[in-house]
């Protein structure tokens, strides 16, 4: 290891380590939003929006392909977020009916009004980009989640257990989850996708994007994007892996084996592997026991997009 890698290696654990001691922080959740408006200013709509946006396309496109009509789907989403944007695009694009859960409230309707008025502005740009129709957002301020349902058709309920939703079986017609698996416990990652499969009627389908690269790293890019599979689970479970963004750090196989077992019929996958430089980064890592035996072309994918159908209908 060179000293520039150990200096980038120290540097991720310094950061780790602050991670999960805030999970020991009162009112951690405000102190991180606090930090992102004044320090980081990583809250303003920008780039990285326009991309989300194009990720919530992805799980709509191949509907639209099929002719299927969105504005007469009962839509489901776990996990919207502090800005609500999956759900927000999702009624750009033309759903009208959505229940949206997370485990606890996260909403931050400061942070909401900025995305819904750069959306208002962006809405002819995002018509040519995706070449589908895009309903206006509006400009006027989102105040409540009665708002929220009676703009946006969005009925937001927080907090909200994903392994137990107490909805009657069969009521929607499309799930979706965007960058939300990987933060939910092994564990517990079957009972939400078992509890998904029985809310979700017959032949209707589900979509799926999970992230498995190193949220950590998001922050220090010196390393590998994959930097956290180099630590043992029990260093990563109890000095590491923090409450705020949990990481599960599984694996592409490991998520497609769990929809399979459910029941699921996999429709379409797509996988983003990472670029030769970070394949090379990868290369150099030294990986931990339990994901030592997996290939090469299995630990470089960054990400996958999962189409999944309920048999049936």
């Amino acid at each position: 290891m060179t000293g520039e890698q150990l200096n980038s290696s120290t540097k991720y654990l310094l950061y780790a380590l602050g991670m999960r001691a805030s999970d020991f922080v009162p009112l951690q959740q405000e102190a991180q939003h606090l930090f992102q408006k004044y320090i980081t200013r990583s809250l303003k709509p920008g780039d990285r929006t326009r991309q989300r946006m194009t990720t919530e396309w992805k799980h709509l496109h191949p509907l639209v392909d099929q002719n299927i009509s969105l504005n007469n789907l009962q839509c489901l989403q776990f996990g919207a977020g502090y800005d609500l944007l999956g759900p927000i695009a999702f009624y750009m694009f033309g759903i009208d009916n959505q229940t949206v859960l997370d485990l606890r409230s996260l909403i931050r309707f400061e942070v909401v009004n900025n995305l819904v008025r750069a959306l208002h502005e962006w809405r002819h740009d995002l018509e040519e980009q995706f070449q589908h129709p895009m309903r206006d957002p509006g400009s006027t301020e989102v105040r409540n989640t009665n708002d929220l349902l009676e703009r946006f058709g969005i009925d937001y309920r927080a907090p909200s257990d994903a392994r137990d939703t107490q909805l009657p079986e069969g009521s929607f017609d499309f799930i979706s989850t965007t960058s939300t698996l990987e933060h939910i416990p092994d564990q517990d990652l079957k009972l939400v996708l078992k509890e998904a499969y029985r809310l979700l009627r017959p032949g209707a389908y589900s979509s799926h994007i999970w992230d498995m690269t190193d949220h950590y790293q998001h922050k220090i890019n010196s390393v590998s994007q994959f930097h956290f599979l180099h630590f043992q689970s029990g260093v990563w479970d109890r000095f590491l892996n923090c409450r705020y963004i949990y990481q599960n750090r599984m694996r592409n196989p490991e998520y497609l084996a769990i929809l399979k077992d459910v029941g699921y019929e996999i429709v379409e996958e797509e996988n983003q592997l990472a670029g030769a430089e970070e394949i090379e980064k990868l290369k150099r890592l030294r990986i931990a026991e339990n994901f030592s035996h997996l290939p090469l072309d299995v630990l470089s994918i960054r990400n996958t997009r999962a189409l999944v159908r309920k048999p049936g209908g």
